[in-house]
């Protein structure tokens, strides 16, 4: 399968782009999700990548204007100008 079409099934990271991803701490694959980033950095691979604690999968949309989920757009959105720019 192409690494573009299932990232995390990848053998090899190397040379799939930037990354830009989030996870709350109990969502239910934040392990998973851990991991696969540490792949993609390991590989050198830029990422931003943060966990945002007691938060559930899919709290930012869930509940968008928590503070939380706040945080969370602030950080995609001032990471998807930042990675744009590169």
């Amino acid at each position: 399968m192409e690494a573009y079409a299932a990232p995390a099934r990848a053998g090899d990271a190397a040379g799939l782009p930037p990354t830009i991803s989030l996870v709350g701490s109990i969502a239910s694959f934040a392990d998973q999700a851990r991991a696969y980033i540490h792949a993609l950095a390991q590989a050198g691979v830029p990422v931003a990548f943060p966990v945002f604690d007691g938060a559930l999968h899919a709290f930012d949309g869930l509940v968008p204007a928590a503070p939380t989920s706040r945080q969370a757009q602030q950080f995609l959105l001032g990471h998807y100008r930042q990675f744009l720019q590169r």
